[in-house]
């Protein structure tokens, strides 16, 4: 038991020097790491939330993105079949080219043209 005492109170004696290393820290955390730890949580909050704003705001560009480009295809679908059958203006310009060429081609005999004739020309 003799021992026992003995080492405790060497323990007690050991630690006397320490304890006011352990009391600064203590200090050195309260009032210098707690802070700085809040305000970079503070900070880390904040890009966070900048983040998921731009996240919402890339969601909202891709969903206008889609929305035109679907518009754009409709409409180019409706476009295409629109034209589809019809001529083009270049088709009319030669078609009737051909027919001026034709009809200055054709001699008319006795040079009276019938109202009937004057109204296809």
């Amino acid at each position: 038991m003799l021992d026992l005492k003995r080492l405790s109170h060497r323990l007690r004696a050991l630690r006397r020097p320490f304890s006011g290393d352990l009391d600064a820290l203590k200090q050195t955390i309260a009032n210098d790491i707690r802070p700085k730890q809040a305000q970079a949580e503070s900070e880390i909050a904040k890009q966070v939330e900048a983040l998921i704003q731009t996240k919402k705001e890339l969601a909202g560009v891709k969903s206008a993105q889609a929305t035109y480009e679907e518009t754009t295809t409709r409409r180019l679908a409706e476009l295409t079949n629109l034209a589809n059958g019809k001529a083009s203006k270049s088709e009319l310009t030669q078609t009737a080219e051909e027919l001026a060429s034709k009809i200055a081609s054709v001699q008319v005999g006795g040079g009276i043209i019938s109202e009937e004739q004057d109204a296809w020309l």
